[in-house]
C-alpha cells in the first residue's frame, strides 16, 4: 500500500466547494440551476417585500473595514471586517483510491444600517469537504458547513446557528425562529438544487427568506415591524455573507 501525503492542487478549492455545495451556489464542483430562484412559501411569495441584492463585494485578501459590502435597499452592510482564521488540507492515495479533504474557518463582523436602528453581528464560519474516489473517476464531495453569529442592537442579543442548511435564531427573551433550506422546484433541501434559506416563527409562519439565485435577494414579510424587521434583515445579511465561493 502506498500513501501519498503530497498536497494536491485541488485541496485549496475543497473548503470553498464545500460551502458552495451546501447552499447550492456556483463553486468549483457544483452549481445551482442558472437563473432559477428558490420556491418561496405562498405567504411570502404573495405578501412579502422583495429586496434584491444590488451590491455584493468580494475580497481575495481580508479588509480591515469596508462599507457597502452588501446592499439590499434600504439595508447596507457597513464596517465589515473579516478574514480566514484557520485552513488545513490533506491528500492520500492507496492503490487506485485517492482521498482529499480540506477545511477552513473564518470570522467576520459587520453593522447593518438602513433600518430604525443599527444592528451589529459577530460571526464564525467553518466549511469542510472530503472526497474518496477511484483514480480517473469523478470526485463526489461530502461537504459540511457551520455558521454561528451573535446579533445585537434589536431588543436584546440573539444567536444565529445554522448547520448544513438547518438551524435557529434565538433571543434571550425566548423568541425563536427556525431556519431551513428551500429549493428549486421539488428537489429535496439537502441536494445541490437547494438554493435558499427560510426563517419561520415557532408557530410555523414564514417571515423571511434568502434566495441565492443570481446576485441574491432577501424577502421579508410585510407584517414585520421594527425592531424585528431589522433583526431578520441582519440574519439574512449574515447568511448571504456566509459564502466562500463568491
Amino acid at each position: 500500500m502506498i500513501r501519498d501525503e503530497r498536497p494536491s492542487a485541488l485541496l485549496p478549492t475543497l473548503a470553498i466547494a464545500a460551502l458552495a455545495a451546501i447552499l447550492a451556489l456556483p463553486g468549483p464542483t457544483v452549481a445551482a440551476p442558472a437563473g432559477r430562484s428558490a420556491v418561496l412559501p405562498a405567504e411570502l411569495a404573495g405578501a412579502g417585500d422583495v429586496l434584491p441584492v444590488s451590491r455584493h463585494k468580494t475580497f481575495i485578501v481580508p479588509r480591515r473595514s469596508t462599507d457597502g459590502v452588501l446592499v439590499f435597499a434600504p439595508y447596507s452592510v457597513d464596517d465589515y471586517r473579516g478574514g480566514w482564521t484557520r485552513s488545513r488540507s490533506h491528500s492520500s492515495r492507496s492503490g487506485g483510491t485517492e482521498s482529499l479533504s480540506a477545511e477552513g474557518e473564518r470570522s467576520f463582523t459587520f453593522t447593518l444600517n438602513g433600518g430604525s436602528t443599527p444592528l451589529q453581528a459577530e460571526c464564525d464560519e467553518r466549511a469542510s469537504g472530503a472526497t474518496m474516489h477511484e483514480r480517473g473517476e469523478p470526485a463526489i464531495l461530502v461537504p459540511d458547513h457551520t455558521l454561528r453569529c451573535s446579533l445585537s442592537g434589536a431588543g436584546g442579543p440573539f444567536e444565529l446557528s445554522v448547520v448544513n442548511g438547518r438551524g435557529e435564531l434565538v433571543g434571550t427573551g425566548g423568541e425563536r425562529f427556525a431556519v431551513s433550506a428551500i429549493s428549486v422546484g421539488a428537489s429535496r433541501w439537502d441536494t445541490p438544487a437547494a438554493n435558499g434559506l427560510l426563517l419561520r416563527t415557532e408557530g410555523g409562519a414564514p417571515v423571511a427568506a434568502v434566495d441565492f439565485a443570481g446576485k441574491g435577494r432577501v424577502v421579508l414579510a410585510r407584517s414585520l415591524q421594527p425592531p424585528g424587521r431589522e433583526l431578520l434583515a441582519t440574519a439574512a445579511a449574515a447568511l448571504l455573507l456566509a459564502d466562500f465561493a463568491r
